[in-house]
């Protein structure tokens, strides 16, 4: 278990809540201005990973080369022309996927395929700008109301029903939109919109 902070001083330390009289047990060095956010992805695909936004419009995606926490390399780093404000981590049953929402109102879907990562992004709220981002979880519908699952309903829902990627974003127009991934189309459509 492992905690990461994010810095003015173009810093993220990681952190050991088992050791707190040892200070920080790492420093990562990527960002040229302050980090904005941080956000741990999915332990199923390894290295702990943790994304990191930074003021310079830049996200990295760090990993745990070490599995002690001290040893950490960037797997994957893309600029934006516009400011970054947030970030989140789709559920695991996706694949390795996180997404990233501008100031400008976009929001950028980053995913790994088989050989690299790959990248695409739709317009969420474009006349005034993205404030926030959140998936939905991996669920049927009503899925919630019927937890717990037991191993062999959760391998069931996985194979079976598994929902299409839905996403919440806000914006500064004072409204929440949700989102629902079509893949007929690879694209991102409007479900509803809360004001």
């Amino acid at each position: 278990r492992l905690l990461a902070t994010a810095s003015e001083d173009r810093t993220i330390k990681i952190w050991s809540p088992s050791e707190p009289a040892a200070g920080s047990i790492c420093t990562l060095e990527g960002h040229e201005n302050a980090v904005l956010r941080v956000a741990w992805g999915p332990s199923k695909f390894g290295g702990s990973p943790l994304l990191s936004l930074g003021s310079d419009n830049r996200v990295i995606l760090w990993k745990d080369t070490s599995g002690s926490g001290k040893g950490w390399s960037q797997v994957y780093s893309r600029q934006f022309s516009s400011g970054l404000v947030s970030c989140a981590w789709a559920p695991q049953e996706y694949s390795e996927m996180f997404a990233c929402c501008c100031d400008d109102g976009k929001v950028h879907i980053v995913s790994k395929g088989p050989q690299d990562w790959s990248a695409s992004f739709f317009d969420a709220h474009p006349s005034a700008g993205c404030t926030g981002i959140s998936w939905a979880p991996c669920l049927p519908p009503s899925g919630l109301l019927q937890l717990p699952f037991s191993k062999q309903q959760q391998q069931q829902q996985t194979q079976f029903n598994m929902p299409f990627p839905r996403l919440v974003t806000s914006g500064n127009e004072r409204s929440l939109r949700i989102w629902r991934y079509a893949p007929q189309d690879k694209s991102w459509v409007q479900e509803t919109e809360l004001t």
